[in-house]
């Protein structure tokens, strides 16, 4: 009984024999390797021919409706508004979308920046943010300025303030938030009681009473100084993010004062006033009580 041929594969060549048998492997050797030559040339005819073939997608791009003119007018606006996003964009910005191929990637390596002044020796805002930012999977790098914290961080000094507007003008950060000192804008400077330290300033006399002494109206102007210096770089760090088209983040805390702010709080004074309307800003009162450690700072 005779094996069955498996054409899909070479016959091996006789192992020995002579005559008509060895003649017969040959003969079937060789038409096998002419059917598979055949069955080669054919599928690369049949490929050469498929690449000529309109490809599906192609059809379908064809058959697509052409925008409107308003839906073209809408596109243009929005690769111009994509250009410049990132022309104003800060190059850490720009270096952390190179590296990304997709948003995830992107959300990984885009790390925020944020300023906190005034900070204290314990930044409890910074860890807040830092926590929060961990739960909705952003990092957050916080730098808290304070002398406390670092002898160099005099915000007493213009120079310090120059350079600290010359990173917010860069971009440098996403964030900013000031709680400059209240000591000379509290209502509880005018509490009558032993030992208290007497008021320094008023609504009528909003940079200082006439009666104060030397260190007394010290005291008042670099109350002043901090208040002014604190929002006015907080307007820049909110001018920075609306040019570059992002959510303002600039914030300051202190004492909203009472209701006929006789004893001028912070936000009374006319520097202050004009910034915060300038930037629209939006105010809110709360108890810090609620959110303060046991550790005073």
């Amino acid at each position: 009984m005779e094996e069955p041929v498996d054409w899909d594969r070479e016959s091996p060549e006789p192992a020995g024999g002579h005559g008509d048998g060895e003649g017969k492997g040959v003969g079937e050797e060789e038409e096998v390797r002419r059917n598979k030559r055949k069955r080669e040339e054919g599928d690369g005819d049949k490929a050469a021919e498929g690449d000529q073939r309109p490809d599906k997608r192609q059809v379908v791009d064809k058959t697509a409706k052409p925008l409107s003119e308003e839906e073209k007018k809408r596109n243009n606006e929005l690769e111009k508004r994509a250009e410049e996003f990132w022309a104003m964009a800060p190059d850490r910005v720009k270096e952390a979308a190179k590296k990304s191929k997709d948003f995830g990637e992107f959300k990984r390596n885009r790390k925020f920046r944020y300023l906190h002044l005034f900070s204290g020796p314990k930044d409890n805002l910074a860890a807040a943010l830092i926590e929060g930012a961990k739960r909705a999977g952003i990092e957050v790098l916080c730098r808290s300025v304070d002398i406390k914290v670092n002898g160099a961080d005099n915000l007493r000094d213009a120079e310090k303030w120059k350079k600290l507007g010359e990173e917010v003008d860069g971009g440098d950060f996403d964030g900013t938030h000031g709680g400059f000192p209240c000591g000379s804008f509290s209502r509880v400077r005018w509490r009558e009681a032993p030992g208290y330290p007497p008021p320094v300033r008023s609504l009528e006399h909003p940079y200082g009473l006439p009666s104060n002494n030397p260190q007394q109206q010290t005291e008042a102007d670099a109350g002043t100084l901090m208040a002014t210096w604190t929002t006015s770089l907080l307007e820049r760090q909110a001018e920075n993010q609306k040019k570059r088209g992002v959510p303002e983040v600039a914030t300051a805390e202190n004492p909203p004062g009472s209701d006929s702010q006789f004893e001028c709080p912070a936000w009374a004074l006319p520097e202050v006033k004009e910034i915060l309307e300038r930037i629209d800003a939006n105010s809110v009162e709360f108890n810090t009580c609620a959110f303060m450690s046991k550790d005073k700072v």
